[in-house]
């Protein structure tokens, strides 16, 4: 019997970011999502312009070797 964990397989993730709330994907099912209109909007961030950054940083000695 072969026991697959989450890193064996590839995996669709998604974050859906509207004006009232952000919700959080994965393979199409909705794990967590809020409401981003709880608080003042001149202090809350998430009614501010963002980046997204992907990164993929590979090796190093701080988590060893990749394997």
């Amino acid at each position: 019997m072969i026991t697959l964990t989450f890193g064996d397989e590839l995996h669709i993730h998604v974050v859906e970011w509207t004006p009232e709330s952000i919700r959080f994907y994965v393979d199409e099912k909705r794990h967590h999502e809020f409401d981003i209109n709880v608080v003042d909007k001149e202090l809350n961030p998430f009614h501010k312009p963002h980046y997204l950054i992907m990164n993929l940083a590979v090796g190093g000695a701080w988590a060893g070797e990749p394997g």
